[in-house]
């Protein structure tokens, strides 16, 4: 997988708000009982944005596509996802302006 293939891959992990943990500490990845488990897991059913990435990165070894969305929050990305009161659709825009940042260095 290319850069841009892993974070189209983990934004679709997140892309409906019911798939989606943030907003609140959270682990990175739950199964439909909301406990914790690798985002890798099969059993996941909810990522924060680190988990999806996680969960793609691990395998395809693609660390440009951290590079390209770390660079569009302001922190890390773990506590950025988490602030109190970030949305849904702040995380799904970062990941939007990545996608675009790759697409128009190609």
């Amino acid at each position: 997988m290319t850069a841009l293939e892993v974070i189209r891959a983990a934004r679709a992990k997140i892309e409906r708000p019911e798939c989606w943990l943030g907003g609140h500490p959270s682990p990175s990845a739950e199964d439909e009982n909301g406990i914790g488990v690798s985002p890798d897991s099969g059993q996941a059913c909810r990522w924060c944005a680190f988990g999806a990435l996680e969960s793609l990165v691990r395998y395809s070894g693609e660390y440009e596509a951290w590079k390209a969305v770390t660079a569009q929050v302001d922190g890390m990305l773990t506590v950025w996802n988490d602030t109190p009161g970030r949305t849904h659709w702040e995380v799904l825009a970062a990941f939007d302006r990545a996608i675009a940042s790759l697409e128009s260095n190609a």
